[in-house]
């Protein structure tokens, strides 16, 4: 063999290990992508699973289930109760003093004595003259005539779990709407349940709480109330 064939050959045998090396080089690179596409689509998939789980997880679940306290929730008031237009003055009377008759049971709106009923819940039946006060500076009064000391321990419960309690808040009994039912009022607004109906009574809340003609805070003024 002449020294040139000899040369020709091993130039064919370098240019085939150049193209082996390359196929060698390529098949690593398509492994690597091969393995990163599958590690990614893994870990997305995993994610999305673990997304489903995390919430059943008692430790995950809805705060509410561990802090009851109930938050009142944005509403425009309009589609929750029943409106009842304001007919007589809003204006303070002295502490005695006759007024008109109002034009709802319980009243909505109209004339009040000049100093409201501190915030909070009660057991003896308080005038509506002072709570009408409450109702113009945001408040939710919540009269009942509940005869199921149940009945009555569970509603005290829900009111005594809102955000702004006792702020914002009359609870009392109240012996001028039917046995069994409960009235939720605020300002120009009323609706009347049977029996206790907490979600229904809740909407109420949520929708008409704080909307009245004076804005004291989102504790209906009880900071400021409790510092005198």
């Amino acid at each position: 063999m002449s020294d040139e064939q000899a040369e020709q050959r091993r130039q064919g045998s370098r240019r085939s290990l150049s193209r082996q090396d390359r196929r060698t080089r390529s098949k690593r690179r398509k492994g690597k992508r091969s393995l990163f596409f599958t590690i990614a689509g893994g870990t997305i998939a995993l994610l999305l699973i673990v997304s489903f789980i995390i919430p059943s997880l008692p430790f995950f679940s809805n705060p509410r289930a561990a802090d009851t306290t109930v938050a009142p929730t944005q509403g425009t008031g309009a589609d929750v109760g029943t409106f009842v237009a304001e007919t007589l003055s809003s204006d303070h009377i002295p502490l005695g003093s006759t007024r008109p008759a109002y034009n709802n049971v319980p009243p909505t709106s109209g004339p009040h004595f000049d100093i409201p009923a501190p915030w909070g819940i009660y057991n003896t039946q308080l005038a509506d003259e002072t709570t009408v006060h409450n109702l113009e500076h945001g408040g939710v009064n919540i009269h009942h005539n509940l005869t199921d000391p149940a009945l009555i321990t569970q509603l005290e419960d829900l009111i005594s779990r809102q955000i702004t309690f006792p702020g914002c808040f009359v609870l009392q009994p109240y012996d001028r709407i039917p046995e069994g039912t409960v009235a939720l009022t605020s300002w120009q607004w009323v609706q009347q349940f049977d029996g206790l109906q907490t979600m229904d009574i809740q909407a109420f809340i949520d929708a008409h709480i704080n909307r009245a003609p004076e804005n004291f805070g989102a504790d209906c003024g009880l900071a400021a109330q409790m510092a005198q």
